[in-house]
């Protein structure tokens, strides 16, 4: 038996392979060895994924994960063949995960649009190039967290049309500018806070202000971060993550107008990891 995971901060995805054939699929809570403590994640893991999986043997595991370099992803290592008894372990980023679910072995300009945002070149065996996403203050271009951050900032300035402020309002009666300020600048996790507006803008995108801040986001994405790439304009570029999924159409037209061609669009990374470890399994 096989394990693949797929995990982020809020939630981990787990695919057993048994065969040529994928068994089951389990969610458990998040894990993320750089934010949390390894006694939480040994915790979790042993009330949460052994009793699912109990009384098979565990072969081989693949964990792909936020936070998972460098001394971080040795912790995860070592707290994985600790509580499943499992000694061949691979952990790798979140970032290799979705290049081996987007590209397979072939190379291609991998993305991921979701809360944050990141992108890399990946040569068909491991990731060679990687423009630097530097979060939500500093970059992670066309995520959600700076989509709700632009549509928050855009709300309060008074720079959206009547109708769209109202509808905003009507959404989020509570929501006053003294509330936004104490949670995005006094309590923990603001980019997850801001992320929580995407719906907002999923939900009103046939207005062309709220799909000016979307195309908006995506254009400084490619252009901060996809063009950067020598690859870029020759070599297909693929992505996962929500927002490339629920904004496909904006996605599209922005890379068309850089350039570029679209490759696999994916929700999340999982389908293609479990096609990506069938072939060995």
């Amino acid at each position: 038996m096989i394990l693949v995971a797929d995990s982020g901060s809020t939630k981990t995805q787990w695919i057993v392979i048994d065969g040529a054939s994928t068994d089951s699929s389990l969610l458990t809570s998040g894990l993320n060895p750089a934010t949390m403590p390894a006694e939480l994640i040994t915790a979790s893991i042993t009330r949460e994924l052994l009793p699912c999986i109990s009384g098979k043997p565990i072969e081989k595991i693949f964990f792909y994960g936020a936070g998972c370099r460098g001394s971080a992803a040795m912790t995860m290592h070592d707290i994985l063949v600790a509580t499943t008894g499992c000694t061949e372990v691979d952990v790798q980023t979140d970032m290799t995960g979705a290049a081996r679910a987007l590209c397979g072995r072939t190379p291609g300009i991998v993305c991921i649009l979701g809360t944050g945002s990141n992108s890399c070149f990946y040569d068909g065996s491991e990731i060679v190039a990687n423009i630097p996403p530097l979060g939500f203050i500093l970059g992670d271009e066309g995520s959600g967290a700076v989509l709700g951050r632009r549509l928050l900032g855009d709300i309060f300035k008074g720079l959206l049309p009547d109708d769209v402020t109202a509808a905003f309002h009507s959404a989020y009666p509570d929501l006053t500018l003294d509330s936004v300020i104490t949670r995005v600048y006094r309590t923990p996790e603001p980019n997850k806070y801001m992320a929580s507006f995407v719906p907002f803008i999923a939900g009103n995108i046939d207005n062309p202000a709220i799909e000016r801040i979307v195309t908006d986001g995506f254009e400084s994405f490619f252009h901060r971060n996809i063009l950067s790439y020598p690859q870029a304009r020759n070599t297909p570029c693929h992505f996962t993550g929500s927002l490339s999924a629920i904004f496909r159409p904006q996605l599209e037209k922005v890379a068309s107008d850089c350039g570029c061609t679209i490759g696999r669009i994916s929700a999340t990374p999982i389908e293609g990891l479990i096609e990506y470890h069938l072939v060995t399994a």
